[in-house]
C-alpha cells in the first residue's frame, strides 16, 4: 500500500520488509558476540539471585564506607586503564577529554546511586556495553548500527534483569533500575567511542 505525504511517499510493504530486514541483521550481530560478552551479561543477571546477599556478608566484614572506597578505587584503576590506552592509540586530545569527561559522568552517576548494588551496576552495565562495542566494531558493523545495537542490547538484559528480580522473594523489580540500567549503557558506548580510535569505514 502506498502512502503519501506532501513531497514525500511511503510505501508500507518495502518499510517493513526493511525494518524486518534490519531486525534481522541486528539479531545476526547479536549472535556474533565474543563468549565474554555473553559471559558478562548472564553473570549480570544471574547474580541478582545472591547479589544482595554478598553485600550483606561484605557489610559484616567491612563497613561501608571500605566498600565504597574499595569500589572507587576499581573505578579509578578502569578509567586510567581506558585514558592510558586511548593515548596509546594517539586518539586526539579532544578525543582524550571527552573520554575522562565520560569517565568523570559514570563515577558521577554511580556515586549518586543510594545503594551498593545499584553502584556496582552502573560498573556493570557500563562495562557490558563497552564489550558489545569492541565486539561490533571488530566485525566491522558500522558505528551508528553499533551504537544502535549496544544500547538496545544492554538495555534488554537490564529488562531481563529486573524481570528476574521480580521472580525473587527478597528482590524488587523496579522501572527507575531499568532506567539506570539502560543510562549506564549509554554511558559505556560514550566511553568507548570517545576512547577508540575508530577506523574511516565504520563511520
Amino acid at each position: 500500500m502506498l502512502y503519501s505525504i506532501p513531497g514525500l511517499k511511503f510505501n508500507q510493504g518495502l518499510v517493513s520488509d526493511g525494518l524486518t530486514t534490519d531486525f534481522q541483521h541486528a539479531i545476526i550481530e547479536i549472535m556474533k558476540l565474543s563468549k565474554l560478552t555473553i559471559l558478562v551479561g548472564t553473570y549480570i543477571v544471574v547474580s541478582a539471585s545472591f547479589a544482595q546477599q554478598l553485600f550483606t556478608a561484605a557489610d559484616k566484614l567491612f563497613n561501608r564506607p571500605v566498600l565504597t572506597n574499595l569500589l572507587g578505587v576499581v573505578f579509578l584503576v578502569l578509567a586510567s586503564a581506558l585514558i592510558y590506552k586511548g593515548v596509546h592509540l594517539r586518539i586526539g586530545v579532544l578525543r582524550c577529554l571527552l573520554l575522562i569527561a565520560a569517565c568523570i559522568a559514570a563515577f558521577s552517576f554511580a556515586w549518586k546511586q543510594p545503594y551498593m548494588a545499584e553502584k556496582t551496576h552502573i560498573l556493570e552495565y557500563g562495562l557490558l556495553a563497552w564489550l558489545v562495542m569492541r565486539d561490533l566494531v571488530k566485525i566491522k558493523t558500522p558505528i551508528i548500527k553499533s551504537v544502535l545495537i549496544a544500547f538496545v542490547f544492554t538495555a534488554l538484559v537490564g529488562v531481563l534483569d529486573e524481570g528476574f528480580q521480580k521472580l525473587l522473594p527478597w528482590r524488587v523489580c523496579e522501572i527507575r533500575d531499568m532506567i539506570t540500567n539502560a543510562i549506564s549503557g549509554a554511558l559505556g558506548i560514550a566511553v568507548f567511542c570517545a576512547g577508540t580510535k575508530l577506523k574511516p569505514n565504520l563511520n
